[in-house]
């Protein structure tokens, strides 16, 4: 009776833990986290490896207390052409290309992005930089 006991028992574990393991998910590359999940930045805009057309917007969504600027294939973009509106209210840096901008519009093919990001009240000295491409159609 006691090693019938033990068996059910064991055998319960293991279901348990199989069971477990199925309902961990799996990153398929559409929830794209940058760093981790305690680091400066929640989203990036577009994903990595998207796919988008030459005058949508890109950008990074911040945890709150971060701040920070844009470079879009090597050329940094100045404040005054990045929405403002939404870093103060929503934490997000976007740039959107258009005319008399630093970058009126991007290239087909692919396309790279790096948040330079710092906490509020620190300076640029102390960023962190995130790095992602994507595809331009």
């Amino acid at each position: 009776m006691r090693r019938a006991l033990i068996t059910v028992v064991v055998i319960g574990c293991l279901a348990g833990v199989v069971f477990a393991f199925s309902k961990v998910s799996r990153d398929d590359g559409t929830n794209d986290i940058a760093v981790t999940e305690s680091g400066p930045v929640e989203q990036l805009i577009p994903p990595r490896n998207s796919e988008i057309l030459r005058q949508d917007v890109t950008g990074v969504d911040l945890r709150p207390g971060w701040t920070g600027v844009l470079i879009v294939n090597d050329v940094e973009i100045p404040e005054d052409q990045v929405d403002l509106a939404n870093l103060e209210s929503l934490g997000q840096i976007l740039f959107t290309p258009g005319d008399d901008k630093a970058v009126e519009q991007y290239e087909a093919g692919e396309n790279c992005v790096t948040a330079v990001v710092w906490r509020v009240e620190e300076s640029r000295a102390d960023a962190r930089n995130t790095d992602w491409c994507f595809n331009v159609t």
